[in-house]
């Protein structure tokens, strides 16, 4: 994922790509968008593993109804669609397989207009250099009109044709490649070698976003005394963590030694605590049990019984660790009680996370100590470069539209294109301590 892009969605106004790293950061006052730019970009992402379904209110997002996500200018005026969209690098094998001319990035984009409550898509394209496909779709989401281009020509399909392009209730390259199974390579005006492209574009989009990101919520679920098993399904909150550790942690699991040793090795760095360990209280399958942790010396302590920014900050990072490699975290707020320094090492554990094990993390904080630890990694781990890391600020103008700055960093983590306001509630704050 190279770039999301929002056009009238809720401040988001005029379409701004908006450049996405391994690490993105999303900086900015409240009410500037961050948690449904997080939003609209599951959204985007679900799409392309099954374009036939956008829900615009699952945890930990509740975007609303139609008119609460268009965006809104005054009097009788509502945006009459919204678009969300991403552009990804193709990758050399995608290319080859194009042959001459293959362009290094793809696009998709979704459009969405009223429906009886919620949004209802009605659009989607693809782009990738000369080749590309729009698909305008009815209520029963069959294609009303599609036009294809190629390097050769733009082809608009007629009304027998369309009947072979199935409706988008399945991912894109899968319709795609049915069409063409059924006879729409040898009854439609594209040739087979024209669309061929088409598909290898849509099938690697599909594989490349065929798992759905994991998003948290800002606040996780509270701690409790003891546990029964419960499901390691993925919950916004964390709730499936402590049964991820009572499986994990269990002596002889794969993968629990691992888990415990960057756990520990967390804690450690962030002072929350020394070890993690999980307490069965009885002998038989699904015995109810205990998260407890040890500070170095003395006893163990119950979950319940230390500071609440343990249990807060324990789903995020069995959850950053636990995250398989390749995959895609949304973070609402991690540092919520959290100590600076617990702050500071978790932006050092996104980063080892984030190029180690090959994922990808969009993080929305307000923790100054997060994002400066980030920074420091990037003047002092050889591994990370500035183009592992975005930060973009998002800033709301006098008329209301909200603008994201991607904030270009150096090899020593220096910010080079501060934008007007960048820190400014920071630095008067600090002339008014000092006196100044």
């Amino acid at each position: 994922m190279n770039a999301i892009t929002i056009k009238n969605v809720r401040c988001f106004v005029e379409p701004q790509p908006a450049p996405i790293a391994p690490l993105t950061l999303l900086v900015g006052e409240n009410s500037t968008g961050k948690s449904t730019f997080l939003a609209m970009t599951r959204i985007v992402v679900s799409l392309l593993g099954k374009p036939g379904t956008a829900n615009f209110n699952e945890e930990p997002f509740f975007l609303g109804s139609y008119n609460d996500i268009a965006n809104y200018r005054g009097g009788r005026w509502r945006a009459p669609s919204f678009h969300v969209g991403l552009t990804t690098e193709l990758p050399a094998a995608v290319r080859e397989g194009i042959g001459k001319d293959a362009p290094s990035e793809a696009s998709f984009t979704a459009g969405f207009s009223s429906g009886e409550t919620e949004p209802v898509l009605t659009e989607w394209s693809l782009s990738a250099g000369q080749w590309g496909i729009r698909v305008a779709l009815g209520q029963d989401r069959s294609p009303t009109d599609v036009r294809m281009a190629t390097p050769k020509r733009t082809v608009q399909l007629s009304d027998p044709e369309l009947r072979y392009f199935p409706p988008l209730d399945r991912s894109l390259g899968l319709s795609m490649r049915m069409a063409f199974v059924r006879g729409y390579g040898s009854k439609a005006s594209l040739a087979p070698d024209e669309l061929e492209p088409l598909l290898e574009i849509s099938d690697h989009l599909i594989r490349a976003y065929k798992a759905r990101p994991h998003a948290t919520a800002p606040v996780r679920s509270k701690p409790r005394r003891t546990y029964d098993p419960l499901s390691t399904e993925p919950d916004p909150e964390g709730g499936h963590v402590v049964m991820v550790l009572a499986s994990a942690l269990e002596e002889g699991k794969r993968g629990g030694k691992q888990l415990a040793q960057a756990l520990d090795s967390f804690g450690e760095a962030s002072g929350l605590f020394k070890a993690v360990k999980v307490k069965k209280l009885g002998k038989d399958v699904g015995t109810p049990f205990q998260i407890r942790f040890n500070f170095g010396t003395g006893p163990d302590f119950n979950l319940i019984d230390v500071g609440y920014g343990v249990s807060q900050a324990l789903p995020i990072a069995v959850d950053i660790i636990r995250s398989p490699e390749g995959s895609t975290l949304l973070i609402q707020q991690p540092e919520v009680h959290m100590h600076p320094r617990a702050q500071a090492a978790l932006g050092s554990l996104l980063v080892n996370m984030a190029k180690a094990k090959n994922k990808r993390f969009l993080v929305e904080t307000h923790s100054d100590y997060l994002v400066d630890r980030v920074r420091m990694e990037i003047r002092e781990n050889a591994h990370l470069s500035p183009d592992d890391v975005q930060i973009l600020y998002f800033h709301r103008e006098d008329d209301g539209r909200v603008e994201i700055s991607p904030l270009e960093l150096d090899e020593q983590g220096n910010i080079l294109n501060a934008p007007p306001g960048y820190r400014e509630f920071f630095l008067r704050e600090e002339e008014r301590f000092l006196g100044v």
